[in-house]
């Protein structure tokens, strides 16, 4: 049986069909919903073997913080409060950890669900996993080279050429075969990377601005303020009493 909150949510959807609809899409996914407050309220058979629960029902109202660590559970959220204010997400590459705590890579696909009037009351997602893709997935095949010397480099300074290199192509057909992939440029890409790992810092260490600049690739405290807040609408300072 539903709880009462669960079912206004349900009965507040302008279509239900909006759950469901990413079922058309694929096959083998791993599907969920969350309401305004990033709670689980529906998810597939497929997420609930992954992680490890026994029903649905004990799932339902759940957070990622149930489940994750709380760095992860923060970028996890974060992402959740960008969809509920309005973005689409679509083939995002997040690493996920299962049931036993081994890390597998994932495309995430995030929309916003609205009631009747248009307002956002929720969200669904997907998982895809990378290890079971087949062609689909070969424009992450072809980039995966550079996005693992990304994730591993990001510190440091990294030339766009550099990745072009790695690839045998020119900067032009890198820009534009990574615009393809991930919606954004090489650049961009390196600069979010390195605003989640000073992210994850904020709220797991002590370290000063200046010192989290320093560390991850920012020129000084003043460059990585101003793209934190433009990226995540608050100073670090801010973000960082999430944790208090």
């Amino acid at each position: 049986m539903k709880n009462n909150w669960q079912q206004e949510f349900y009965e507040e959807l302008a279509d239900p069909g909006q759950l469901t609809a990413l079922f058309d899409c694929m096959s083998d996914v791993y599907f969920y919903a969350k309401n305004i407050h990033s709670k689980f309220v529906m998810a597939n058979a497929s997420i609930l073997k992954l992680w490890g629960v026994e029903d649905l029902q004990s799932f339902i109202g759940k957070t990622d913080y149930d489940y994750f660590d709380k760095s992860l559970a923060d970028l996890y959220v974060s992402e959740d409060a960008k969809v509920l204010g309005g973005e689409t997400i679509i083939n995002r590459r997040w690493m996920v950890p299962d049931n036993d705590g081994q890390m597998n890579w994932y495309l995430s696909t995030k929309l916003p669900l609205k009631d009747k009037t248009g307002k956002i009351i929720g969200l669904c997602g997907l998982l895809r996993d990378l290890n079971k893709s087949g062609k689909e997935f070969k424009p992450f095949y072809d980039l995966s080279e550079v996005i693992d010397y990304i994730g591993k480099n990001f510190r440091q300074q990294i030339k766009v050429k550099t990745l072009a290199d790695i690839l045998g192509l020119s900067v032009s057909q890198l820009d534009r075969k990574f615009k393809d992939f991930t919606g954004v440029s090489p650049s961009t890409y390196i600069i979010k990377v390195r605003l989640a790992a000073v992210a994850s810092a904020l709220l797991n260490t002590d370290k000063t601005i200046s010192q989290l600049a320093f560390d991850n690739g920012f020129y000084d405290h003043s460059q990585l303020s101003r793209l934190f807040k433009s990226h995540y609408k608050v100073s670090p300072t801010q973000y960082r009493k999430k944790r208090n």
